[in-house]
């Protein structure tokens, strides 16, 4: 399933696209008053075309595959999820790594730089100590932009928030954890761009951090780091 040219002809790829749906299906549900809907007419609109059941080529477009109850199936409800109230735990709350640390701001680092090794840097925070109210309005995020890497080689890194210690394969279940970016190779070498977007608002509360006006961002890379190129780290806000 490595590569997306024959990715469809493991049967664990229609597992692996089903528990996808799924996981948005219950993103949708947690939302509350936040909006669950992306109203975007490019995305709306954007189609693929795919082999039906007679052999013909159908053009399907995104909005078609929104409701899955429309298209006949259903997923269990939230309380049977076990992980919705068990938040991984930190190794450190309060911790103070960020304000002690020597790691340059985000705001000096000439970018970009490259992954082949650990990279740490201090990110500013616009707004802090924000209200519950302000929270549910608005996520707190750490964007990650201008990531360039060749589409033929596989690459990932992990990203972690206030790691006070260079072990980080110890904080795959502790809540320093932010995320990871990976991308599966391709046959046709090219550049190219992205970004991506990890959610900080329950990560500073389970941290204890929120009064915090930066935190420690680390990079670290995992496969093909000197493939890797970071254009930019900042914090941003979105509905």
């Amino acid at each position: 399933m490595g590569k997306f040219a024959t990715a469809a002809r493991d049967s664990i790829f229609y597992g692996h696209h089903a528990n996808i749906d799924r996981l948005w299906a219950i993103w949708r549900k947690l939302r509350g008053s936040k909006p669950s809907v992306f109203t975007s007419k490019d995305w709306l609109e954007a189609s693929f075309l795919f082999y039906d059941e007679n052999k013909n080529l159908a053009r399907v477009k995104v909005k078609d595959t929104l409701d899955y109850e429309k298209m006949g199936y259903t997923y269990q409800g939230l309380d049977t999820i076990p992980w919705l109230n068990n938040r991984p735990k930190p190794r450190f709350k309060k911790s103070k790594v960020a304000s002690t640390s020597t790691a340059p701001k985000a705001t000096e680092i000439s970018f970009p730089v490259k992954l082949d090794k650990i990279v740490k840097v201090l990110v500013d925070r616009p707004r802090k100590s924000r209200s519950q109210k302000d929270k549910e309005q608005e996520e707190e995020l750490l964007l990650i932009e201008g990531i360039e890497v060749d589409s033929a080689k596989f690459v990932r890194f992990e990203v972690f928030v206030n790691d006070e210690e260079d072990k980080p394969e110890e904080l795959l279940d502790k809540a320093e954890y932010a995320g990871d970016f990976a991308l599966v190779p391709t046959r046709r070498s090219s550049t190219i761009k992205s970004k991506i977007r990890l959610g900080l608002t329950e990560l500073l509360e389970d941290l204890d951090v929120e009064d915090d006006d930066q935190i420690l961002v680390s990079l670290v890379p995992k496969a093909g780091g000197e493939d890797i190129s970071i254009g930019g780290i900042k914090i941003v806000y979105a509905s």
